[in-house]
């Protein structure tokens, strides 16, 4: 009896090791991964971990969501490609995982309170 309590308290250890450093490696395969399609679903699959295990260690380390995180990220990779490269905003958008220019645009004069082209024509 004594044995499997041992083994029990042993495997109980390693998955709350696994999940103090949830948020950190979701955070690094997120920005490993900003120009994929990511989804929770598939978040929970890759570290096999819950929907809510996943979102509530992401908020409590982080402070935000993992969608407005990804969504920043992206934003942020985006805003740099916009003043460094010389390619239009429906290829940045679509670069930086955006599916939808459209959205693309959108989310961006949301942020930055102008347009991607009025952005990259400001700091070019």
């Amino acid at each position: 009896m004594c044995d499997i309590y041992a083994k029990y308290i042993s495997l109980t250890n390693r998955v709350q090791a696994k999940h103090d450093n949830l948020a950190q490696e979701v955070k690094k395969y997120i920005i490993s991964n900003y120009n994929k399609e990511i989804t929770i679903e598939q978040l929970c699959a890759y570290f096999f971990c819950s929907r809510s295990t996943l979102l509530n260690h992401f908020k409590s380390k982080y402070n935000t969501t993992i969608h407005k995180f990804l969504l920043d990220y992206r934003l942020e990779i985006a805003s740099e490609l916009l003043i460094n490269e010389k390619i239009s905003v429906k290829e940045i958008s679509y670069k930086c995982g955006f599916e939808d220019p459209n959205y693309f645009c959108k989310v961006f004069r949301k942020k930055y309170n102008k347009s991607p082209l009025e952005f990259k024509n400001e700091r070019t």
